[in-house]
């Protein structure tokens, strides 16, 4: 499960320090345990809403609201698996 949150380390006080993250669990009701225990990537911007995307040439990309300038804006990041 993707889930948004502010993150735990806020250098500049920022009012918005959302970040993503992956919680696993062996039943959909939970418990849910943090994957890697960090946001999956630290962009200079808060984000939300991480769903996942597969397109027909089988390549996955994570897709994701931002803030950015007072503009919300969509974005489209292709996933590896390392």
């Amino acid at each position: 499960m993707f889930y948004s949150a502010n993150w735990k380390e806020n250098p500049n006080n920022e009012l918005e320090n959302f970040h993503i993250g992956v919680a696993v669990s062996d039943s959909p009701t939970g418990p849910f345990k943090d994957l890697k225990n960090e946001p999956l990537f630290t962009p200079d911007y808060p984000i939300i809403d991480a769903n996942v995307f597969k397109d027909a040439d089988d390549k996955y990309y994570l897709y994701y609201s931002s803030r950015l300038l007072f503009h919300e804006v969509l974005v489209l990041q292709q996933l590896t698996f390392d």
